[in-house]
């Protein structure tokens, strides 16, 4: 049986709405030719420009960048902030995770490999406890 895994990534992106319309505006462009160029409706280009949206992709917004031809400096592979509740396991026997970029968390070696299979020395020692 497969699992789906996914990965979900918020990043304020302070005035980005401001940001938008006065680009757009300094463009010459029309909201029409710049939507079309982002991929996406003018309606939602202007929901966008009005604040009126909660959240965009990363997808609409590379797409917004490509248009306007600007870099709006949104990364997500490098976390800003990471909430304590994160950094504590949740599961009994499970240890906290090792979260690159923060200092060294002392966890034990893993038991397991990347493919989740048990490592040769813990399936060693699990035979010898039988």
């Amino acid at each position: 049986m497969l699992m789906d895994v996914v990965r979900q990534i918020r990043v304020s992106v302070p005035e980005l709405e401001k940001q938008v319309k006065e680009l757009r505006e300094s463009s010459g462009k029309s909201a029409q030719t710049l939507a079309t160029e982002a991929g996406i409706s003018t309606a939602y280009w202007y929901q966008i420009e009005k604040g009126e949206r909660q959240y965009i992709t990363e997808e609409v917004l590379r797409g917004i960048e490509r248009a306007l031809g600007v870099d709006f400096g949104v990364r997500f592979d490098t976390p800003t902030h990471i909430p304590p509740s994160l950094l504590t396991s949740r599961i009994p026997g499970v240890p906290k995770p090792n979260i690159p970029g923060l200092p060294d968390q002392n966890l034990p070696p893993s038991r397991y490999t990347v493919s989740g299979q048990p490592k040769k020395s813990e399936i060693e020692k699990d035979e010898s406890d039988a």
